[in-house]
């Protein structure tokens, strides 16, 4: 490491996974790889995490615990500042990280220094192209306010740790769930970014029954209710309207994270409703979805766009409400036609 700083910070946050988080630690340690580094930050877990960390012995490895449980979204924020690399990612406790794509993976950073934000896809076996964006417009559709799992982010460490953003999240201790997603979004406002496609991470499952098994400590209950769904995008177009970009571009990030919601917030959810081992991992109660219930969705979803305080008066609104229902509306039916054509 030149000068004793690694190229990459591999950051854990963790609460009582002991034994996933033993092999996910050993293994990527296992590399050869002296650029790197290991960041393990516990958040007071109740296993015998730490003592577990203390047994290693690697200079590679560094290990960190709160005074408090800060609770998972918190913690995954805060172990990205702890890394001492040009980059840091995300892998969760839960999660393999295959230690052999390692070296791929730095290579593409290291031969695109101007790229500051960026996600490589998981649960993927054949690698595939990088995908590159421009900062702006582009690059925030295809890298912000996506919802999805945190592991596999990376951020440039230091224009990470220079984000306002970040520091009003940890003042107001702001725990909404896709805290990271915003943040993705204002970091793919001001600089490059890219999709990495190699099969570096991984969730740590056998099959549908162990990730059934394996409790999620984070989210539960209501994690994928429409009513939770529904607030969530609004923080994201709540988020949109602080950018500073034209109306029209606005309008258009805006109008992809409101599709994405309705689609969440309607048929994804009824489909998720009938995935058991989803419903035991996060440990919600299986719900019938009733035609009452599917317009009740849609009703307060629009309902919920409608009294959002953004850039738009009440008659743009509706018009966009509209524009929108006709657009889904739109591809529904091109979806079925062509799903009766190819039977």
């Amino acid at each position: 490491m030149e000068n004793n700083k690694p190229f990459l910070s591999i950051c854990i946050p963790t609460y009582n996974r002991v034994n996933k988080l033993k092999k996910l630690v050993l293994d990527i340690l296992s590399s050869p790889l002296h650029n790197i580094e290991v960041v393990v930050l516990d958040n007071c877990s109740t296993d015998n995490t730490l003592a577990m960390l203390n047994e290693i012995k690697d200079e590679r490895l560094f290990v960190y615990q709160n005074n408090e449980n800060i609770g998972h979204i918190l913690n995954i924020l805060k172990v990205l500042q702890l890394g001492r690399g040009i980059y840091s990612l995300s892998c969760v406790d839960k999660d393999w990280l295959n230690a052999e794509y390692l070296s791929d993976f730095i290579n593409i950073l290291q031969r695109n220094m101007d790229v500051a934000i960026g996600y490589c896809d998981l649960n993927i076996t054949d690698e595939a192209e990088s995908v590159f964006f421009d900062s702006g417009v582009n690059s925030i559709i295809n890298l912000g306010y996506l919802s999805k799992h945190q592991s596999g982010n990376f951020y440039k460490t230091e224009k990470y740790k220079s984000l306002e953003i970040l520091n009003r999240i940890f003042l107001e201790k702001d725990k909404f769930d896709f805290s990271m997603e915003i943040i993705n979004a204002e970091l793919a406002y001001y600089y490059k970014g890219v999709i990495i496609s190699i099969p570096l991470i991984t969730p740590n499952y056998k099959d549908k029954d162990d990730y059934a098994k394996d409790k999620s400590y984070s989210y539960k209950n209501d994690f994928f209710s429409p009513e939770r769904r529904t607030v969530e995008y609004g923080k994201y177009i709540m988020h949109i309207s602080t950018l500073l970009l034209s109306k029209k571009d606005k309008k258009k990030i805006i109008a992809k994270v409101f599709e994405e919601g309705f689609y969440w917030c309607t048929i994804r959810y009824k489909l998720i409703m009938k995935e058991e081992y989803i419903l035991q991992h996060f440990q919600v109660e299986q719900k019938k979805i009733s035609i009452i219930d599917f317009i009740y969705y849609v009703y307060n979803y629009y309902k919920s766009f409608f009294y959002l305080n953004i850039q738009m008066n009440y008659i743009e609104k509706f018009i966009f409400m509209l524009e929108q229902s006709l657009y889904i509306s739109f591809k529904f039916i091109v979806k079925i036609i062509k799903k009766n054509n190819k039977q």
